[in-house]
């Protein structure tokens, strides 16, 4: 089965456990670092591009989901040349 992706660009966030940044929390949170890596369709030398492969601070925070035994994202920041993004899940749910 060949992979999908929509869209003309790919990129890879790639992370690791080595990456955490410690113990997961009292309620099962671990926070890993990632890095931005453009595989292909993006311009070399644009400057928003190279900050995020070179300078980027990316976390990502996985919380247990219910007790299905997964994890999903629930928490990622992404630093910016203007300044850091963040989003937050406000609910999860397992089905």
């Amino acid at each position: 089965m060949q992979p999908h992706h929509p869209g003309i660009r790919r990129r890879d966030a790639r992370r690791s456990t080595a990456f955490a940044r410690g113990p997961a929390d009292s309620n099962g949170r671990v926070t890993c670092d990632a890095r931005f890596v453009a595989v292909s369709g993006y311009r070399k030398g644009r400057k928003q591009i190279d900050f995020l492969q070179t300078r980027s601070r990316i976390a990502i925070t996985f919380a247990p989901l219910g007790k299905t035994g997964f994890f999903t994202p629930v928490d990622a920041s992404v630093g910016t040349q203007i300044g850091p993004v963040r989003i937050t899940a406000q609910r999860i749910e397992a089905r």
